[in-house]
């Protein structure tokens, strides 16, 4: 949003609220950045945005963190990596129990 110019007031809810109400992951996310349907959300002060592909492309910076410009794994290599240091022993229940969970986990 902020490459459009959208101004999103620091120290307030709305960036949390516009993730948690119109925010998904792709499962292609080249396919879907192409048809993503705009939605509207309305800010604190009456004024309407569109909100297009930026629905998914903030959740997919969790896995391609270098579509923001960072270079590190996404969270699902990281999560792995961590797995494969483990003993080999509990390896499996590790794998069979992972939950990841906070603010991000609310994308649909």
């Amino acid at each position: 949003l902020t490459e459009r110019g959208v101004k999103i007031p620091p120290n307030t809810d709305i960036a949390r609220d516009i993730k948690e109400k119109l925010s998904t992951s792709a499962l292609n996310f080249q396919s879907e950045l192409q048809s993503v349907a705009q939605k509207n959300y309305t800010l604190p002060d009456g004024q309407v945005i569109n909100i297009g592909n930026e629905q998914i492309r903030c959740p997919e910076a969790l896995f391609k963190p270098s579509a923001i410009g960072i270079e590190s794994s996404g969270i699902h290599e990281a999560a792995f990596s961590c797995i494969t240091k483990c003993d080999e022993a509990i390896r499996k229940g590790l794998y069979g129990n992972v939950v990841l969970a906070g603010g991000s986990t609310m994308f649909a």
